[in-house]
């Protein structure tokens, strides 16, 4: 009896020593059976619960629950650049400890890295990921590229972007679900646009839909639209797009650039603050030539909406055309209109020199404010010689306010045509309208027409 206690007292004494020794692994098992699996999005959206699963056991993983706007998912991977090891989407697998998966994705935009030198773009979609990007040379689209602009992260476009004839841009937010905060910062070069026409072209398709957009030509080019001697092109700003664009010296903010008109502009939404460089208008033409009044004329410009603020630089209209360029077509339908003229430039109409175009308003807030000899609608004037006939205008609905300066009409030609009768076409249809001049000793031309077109008394 004595001899079987002792055995058994010896065994407990072994089992204690060895519990004792591997009780680590003895709680792992009794107590930690399970891992748990972790889903990174990788700059998805969406949620994915953790995923519970037992130890060592075959086990599929959860199927995707996120997406990623223009992307499409490639699977998993332990490392979210993709340099870990990988799994298919709802696979099995075996796992002896807690790991994190991240979401792989492909396809979406190509991706803009800051850049020493010139960039070409080809077609398809592009946007950045760096929160401030810049590219050092100018940057040419070659096709048709959507631009997205992610929320808070800059571009900068150090010397411009070309976009010539045959080519397309167009800007957007990044999707539909951005707030629109991106940003893009465009700086021409001489003879080139901030964004449009590169030396002696013209602007292409360029389209804004989104994000805030700054653009300023360099010396003879528009900050939108032409470059040196090249006409605009086919411009559209819609949406929510934020735009200033500042003309280089000769080049429209929105349009023409030296000796260019100003293309096709037709803007249906956002912000708008266009201002002409010397000699052109805010938005239409650039410089025009004195013998020929197509050149720098505002091309056709259509509003349908937005808020607008244009500013012709020096004898340059406010919307239409550049110094010695004609009107244009210009319509209104919507939307809110501040135009002025400086120096002999109409609000709306003729740069200085030139005559006033076609104006048709249907709708919106118009307010076009000639300076010197110009009209507030009409035409430009010249101090030295002839000004610009009054424009064609038909208004049908809408606030319109034009006022003219010291020595012109709000309605009607610049300084220097007041001695023609068939310098103007108004129609009112179903409105009232007046329009004012600052110079008190100014009287009436005539009974019918003493609404808008007024002479000085000798």
């Amino acid at each position: 009896m004595r001899k079987a206690f002792t055995i058994i007292l010896a065994a407990l004494l072994l089992l204690s020593v060895f519990v004792s020794c591997n009780q680590d692994d003895l709680v792992d098992d009794l107590f930690n059976s399970s891992v748990h699996v972790t889903f990174d999005s990788n700059g998805g959206t969406g949620t994915m619960n953790p995923q519970v699963m037992n130890k060592n056991t075959e086990t599929a993983l959860s199927a995707n629950a996120f997406t990623r706007t223009k992307y499409a998912f490639n699977g998993w991977n332990t490392k979210a650049d993709g340099s870990g090891t990988a799994y298919a989407d709802g696979a099995s697998v075996s796992l002896d400890s807690d790991i994190t998966l991240y979401a792989q994705w492909k396809g979406g935009p190509s991706i803009i890295k800051n850049t020493e030198g010139t960039l070409t773009l080809s077609s398809g979609d592009w946007t950045i990921e760096d929160t401030t990007v810049t590219v050092t040379g100018r940057i040419t689209v070659s096709g048709t590229v959507n631009l997205l602009l992610p929320d808070g992260k800059t571009l900068n476009a150090s010397r411009g972007i070309t976009v010539s004839e045959g080519n397309t841009l167009v800007i957007d937010k990044f999707d539909s679900e951005s707030n629109g905060t991106g940003t893009l910062n465009a700086t021409g070069v001489n003879f080139s646009a901030g964004i449009g026409g590169g030396t002696n072209q013209a602007g292409g398709n360029i389209t804004i839909k989104g994000g805030t957009v700054t653009a300023t030509g360099g010396y003879s080019g528009a900050g939108i639209g032409g470059g040196n001697k090249g006409s605009g092109g086919i411009i559209t700003i819609s949406d929510t797009a934020d735009v200033t664009a500042t003309g280089g010296d000769n080049g429209a903010g929105i349009g023409g650039g030296y000796y260019g008109a100003g293309g096709t502009i037709t803007i249906s939404g956002g912000t708008v603050n266009a201002t002409g460089g010397d000699s052109a208008a805010g938005i239409g033409g650039g410089y025009g030539k004195y013998d020929d009044h197509s050149v720098g004329a505002g091309g056709t410009i259509s509003i349908s909406g937005g808020n607008i603020t244009a500013t012709g630089g020096n004898s340059g209209a406010g919307i239409g055309g550049g110094m010695n360029g004609n009107g244009g077509t210009l319509s209104v339908s919507d939307g809110t209109v501040v135009a002025n003229g400086v120096n002999n430039g109409a609000g709306i109409g003729g740069g200085a020199h030139a005559d006033g175009g076609k104006v048709t308003i249907e709708g919106g807030t118009v307010s076009a404010t000639g300076n010197a000899g110009g009209a507030g609608i009409g035409g430009g004037g010249n101090f030295n010689g002839d000004g610009g006939v009054g424009a064609d205008v038909t208004i049908k609905g809408g606030v319109v306010t034009a006022t003219g300066d010291v020595s012109a009409v709000g309605i009607g030609g610049g300084y220097g045509k007041y001695n023609r009768e068939d310098d103007n076409n108004l129609t009112l249809t179903g409105i009232t309208m007046e329009v004012s001049t600052d110079n008190t000793s100014w009287t009436d031309y005539s009974d019918t027409r003493k609404q808008y077109m007024r002479t000085k008394t000798n």
